[in-house]
């Protein structure tokens, strides 16, 4: 009888505290005064407050819960609540993961006090580890206050698309140069000048004789009036000097060096058979090193001729050479007769013979 009486009592009060009209309410074991700001306030600084517990098929299995409603899953020991008519867990980071905001700041912002560690880490296998992309802007920014602001390792890395480096050293027509260390910087483009000579002129009936057994200097001159080399590109010898007949190196760099030489010989007298050899030589003059007269950096040539034969031949050659800023260079021809006496040959002029240097490095 006392049980169903407390019992009875229990109820009654219940029913009445949940009608009873009240701003706010407050639960406390001080008699605390509830916050004006909650409608309802619980205190205690030695229990908490429990609020539904369930597993998520009886959370899942709520009809039409309201915007806000709140649980405790068991199932996956987390909170949950409603929000936009959907379950949404509260916690922890959870994948995959997708929000969109609309903000004129950072949408996310990770920051590591740790002088060793990192904000961001992304690890894929066979996707990308990390992916930025912007409609309008830049796919990805990234900067460091002291070391590179994007470093690879092992893999290296590829670019699909146009590539923009700004130094302060970038301009047009430069190119992309590195140094020792790998730190590339932007330079001028290697300046490629032809010098382009002639024999005297451009008129195929000048021809000049050259003795047997003689080592001589090729007198090749620049000619840049000529409209028929300027047609050709050729910048008319600016750095060949038409008295010494050579070619002074501009700068350091790598040139290339080559020639073309119409060579005709005169019929030997009748009891006699020669054999001619010829030896293109580069004369290289180095400021602060040793003159080198005979740089033999061509090949040479022999040909056999008898009584009543004339022959036209036709001498080329090219090698590419370090050169320093300064260097003299020029050609010479060596023509070695084996007989008697020996006639003597005409180096066809104009365009048919020609001394050429061309920066390609």
């Amino acid at each position: 009888m006392k049980k169903s009486l407390f019992f009875l009592s229990v109820s009654a009060i219940c029913a009445i505290s949940w009608n009873v009209p009240a701003q706010n309410v407050g639960i406390s074991n001080d008699g605390s005064v509830p916050h004006p700001s909650a409608m309802l306030d619980v205190k205690s600084d030695s229990k908490g407050m429990l609020i539904p517990r369930m597993a998520t098929s009886k959370r899942t299995g709520i009809t039409s819960p309201a915007e806000g409603l709140m649980v405790y899953d068991t199932d996956t020991k987390s909170f949950w609540y409603v929000k936009s008519g959907a379950w949404t867990e509260i916690g922890g980071l959870k994948l995959p993961y997708n929000e969109t905001v609309a903000t004129s700041g950072n949408a996310m912002l990770l920051t590591n006090g740790h002088i060793s560690g990192n904000a961001v880490v992304g690890q894929a296998f066979g996707g990308a580890g990390i992916s930025g992309y912007s409609q309008t802007g830049a796919g990805g920014v990234f900067s460091s206050q002291s070391g590179p602001g994007i470093r690879t390792i092992d893999s290296g890395a590829e670019i699909n698309g146009k590539v923009k480096i700004a130094d302060g050293t970038q301009g047009a027509d430069r190119v992309l140069t590195s140094d020792a260390a790998g730190v590339a910087t932007w330079k001028p483009l290697p300046t490629a000048k032809t010098a382009m000579t002639s024999l005297f002129d451009i008129d195929r009936d000048s021809y000049i004789t050259v003795p047997p057994s003689t080592h001589m200097v090729l007198p090749f001159v620049a000619n840049p009036a000529t409209p028929a080399y300027a047609s050709y590109g050729y910048d008319g010898g600016a750095n060949f000097n038409n008295t010494t007949h050579e070619y002074i190196v501009p700068s350091d760099g790598l040139y290339r060096v080559s020639f073309k030489l119409l060579l005709n010989g005169q019929k030997p007298p009748a009891a006699f058979t020669y054999e001619s050899y010829f030896y293109p030589s580069l004369s290289k003059v180095t400021p602060g090193e040793t003159p080198d007269p005979f740089d033999y950096i061509f090949r040479s040539w022999s040909f056999e001729y008898k009584a009543g034969d004339s022959f036209p031949v036709m001498l080329t050659g090219e090698a590419t050479t370090w050169f320093k800023a300064g260097t003299s260079l020029k050609l010479l021809l060596y023509h070695l007769v084996n007989g008697p006496g020996g006639p003597s040959i005409q180096l066809h002029g104009g365009r048919y013979s020609y001394f050429s240097v061309v920066r390609v490095e």
